[in-house]
Formats: structure tokens, sequence, C-alpha cells
């Protein structure tokens, strides 16, 4: 923990800022406007100790594993966008799953089970931005969208 603090990694030096960006890339496609922006990272530290595969190596409990790094942006249309990022080494019975989730009427829930996630990071976000930026501004039924093609072909 002495280490994490020490090497700024929450902070301005270290990882602050990379989880608004995902975030505001689906607000500027939007068309909202943001009002305020809080960012709030702290460390993943486990109560267990844990082998990690990455490292091969043990890690004693008490070490840090990785960054939680949690985002609420405000808009002045009254939408507010919330986004939690985990970057962490996982255990062998953890699976790691992006959710996106539209609370409102009606709310809607999707999950991605990333099952390598150090090859499909990016490719889950970046492999949808054409179609991102081609779509109208604002918040549109999905009925109303041909269906997404794969950039790879583009």
């Amino acid at each position: 923990m002495d280490e994490y603090l020490s090497n700024d990694v929450g902070g301005k030096t270290g990882l602050a800022g990379i989880a608004i960006i995902p975030p505001l890339c689906v607000i500027d496609a939007l068309g909202l406007n943001v009002s305020d922006i809080k960012e709030n990272l702290e460390p993943i530290v486990w109560t267990q100790d844990h082998y990690s595969h990455w490292l091969q190596q043990n890690l004693r409990a008490g070490t840090v594993v990785g960054t939680r790094m949690s985002v609420e942006i405000l808009t002045k249309q009254g939408i507010t966008v919330n986004a939690c990022f985990e970057y962490r080494d996982f255990r062998e019975d953890e699976q790691e799953e992006m959710i996106w989730k539209v609370q409102g009427k009606p709310s809607m829930e999707v999950r991605v089970v990333r099952e390598a996630s150090h090859m499909a990071s990016a490719s889950s976000l970046f492999n949808r931005i054409p179609d991102v930026l081609a779509a109208k501004s604002g918040i549109r039924e999905l009925w109303t969208y041909p269906p997404l093609r794969p950039s790879m072909f583009i």
C-alpha cells in the first residue's frame, strides 16, 4: 500500500483521468453537455493470499492487486453517466465482465464476458467506433438503426 501511494498510482501522475475518457465519448456521441465530473480512484487489496498467473508467483494478503476507478459525469440535460473500471489481477475462479446498463424507462443491461481481457480490452470498444460516430446525436430507439457492422472490414 505504501508503494502504491508513494508512486501516486491513483493520482495525477498515475491512472487519474483514464476512466473518464470512455464515458465522455458516449456523452459526446449522444450530443450531451457536461456540467460536472467526479472521479475516485482506490487501490484493490485482497484479504487472502493469491497466485498471480501474470507474475507467476503468490501475492500475500494485503498486496495491492489493482486499481478501481469510479466516474460520475453529470450533464446539463439531467442525464448522469457512471463508469467503474477495475484494472487488476483476477483470481482463477473469476471471470471478467463488461456491463453496460441504462437505468430509466425502459431499463436495460448488456453483459459481455471478456475471456481474454488482455487481448480484448480495446477491441470491445474500438470495433464499434464507426457505428457510434455515424449515429445521430441524442437518445434514439435501437430499432431505428441497422445492425452494427464490424470495423475490421471498413
